[in-house]
Parts: C-alpha cells; sequence; structure tokens
C-alpha cells in the first residue's frame, strides 16, 4: 500500500504543482492601443491622426473589414486627442468628422505636419488632399481607447 501511494503521489505532483504555478501568476497585462472597430457589414480604410513631439502625423491606411477591429496605434496613449478618418471602397467619408488634416486617398501615407500648420494645412501644395477627421478625446489618462465605426457613419 505504501508503495502504490507513492506512485501516486509522484504521478500527481507534477500536474498538481503546475497548476498551483498557473494560479500564483499575475493576469496578463492589457494591451495599451487605439483600436477601431468595426460594427458594420461594410468594408473601410482607416487613418489616423496624431500627435508626436513638435509634429502632427497623419498616417494610413489600415484595413478595417466586417465585424473586425484594428490597432493603428499600439503603445500606451499618451495624448488626450487622437483622430481617425475612415472611407469606403468607393471614396466615400465613413466619419462625421469635421478636423481637417492631409491623407493621400490612393496609397498608403505618413504626413508630417508642424503643429504651427495645423490650422492652414494647405495640403494640396504638399501633393494631399484634405479630408476631415473625428477627433476622440481619450479624457488624457487612457492608456488604451476603442471607437465604433457604426451603421449611418461615424465612430463613437
Amino acid at each position: 500500500m505504501q508503495l502504490r501511494l507513492s506512485c501516486l503521489a509522484r504521478r500527481l505532483a507534477p500536474p498538481v504543482l503546475a497548476a498551483a504555478v498557473l494560479a500564483a501568476a499575475p493576469p496578463p497585462a492589457a494591451h495599451a492601443e487605439l483600436k477601431v472597430c468595426n460594427q458594420t457589414l461594410n468594408l473601410y480604410n482607416i487613418a489616423v491622426g496624431y500627435f508626436s513631439g513638435e509634429r502632427f502625423f497623419t498616417e494610413g491606411w489600415w484595413t478595417l473589414p466586417a465585424n473586425a477591429c484594428v490597432r493603428p496605434i499600439k503603445g500606451d496613449l499618451d495624448n488626450q486627442f487622437y483622430y481617425f478618418f475612415a472611407m469606403d471602397l468607393y471614396g466615400n467619408d465613413a466619419t462625421k468628422g469635421d478636423k481637417p488634416f492631409c491623407a493621400n486617398v490612393n496609397k498608403s501615407f505618413r504626413v508630417p505636419t508642424p503643429i504651427a500648420d495645423l490650422d492652414r494645412p494647405a495640403c494640396w501644395v504638399r501633393g494631399y488632399q484634405q479630408v476631415n477627421f473625428q477627433e476622440i478625446d481619450t479624457g488624457g489618462n487612457a492608456t488604451s481607447w476603442t471607437v465604433f465605426v457604426t451603421q449611418g457613419g461615424g465612430g463613437e
């Protein structure tokens, strides 16, 4: 009987030990990011705008399939305000933004703009188109934020 308990104890020890280690492990860290989710059956292309140092950048494109999410900004959100623009396959604006920034609607882009020039972006002079981005107010202390593209346009 003594021998049987010893064998049983040796067989059970590794799984019991593994379970104890997993139970004591800290939960996985939350991802810091700006996430844009599509709550429609349409396919969109997404561009974002953000401040970095002494410049403002607009950047695109991320493909956003129906009922899916993309993460255009990974890492902590260091700014209170971010901006996004969504365009459908036909070039129609899918957001209800009112912040004019530069973008290239035909190919991938990353446009740096000095902060002093944001009130007059002069996109066409620089070889870009002016589109209206929607402002996202994260409250200033969020490390992650999710925006939803919904039927009828706009992000929430």
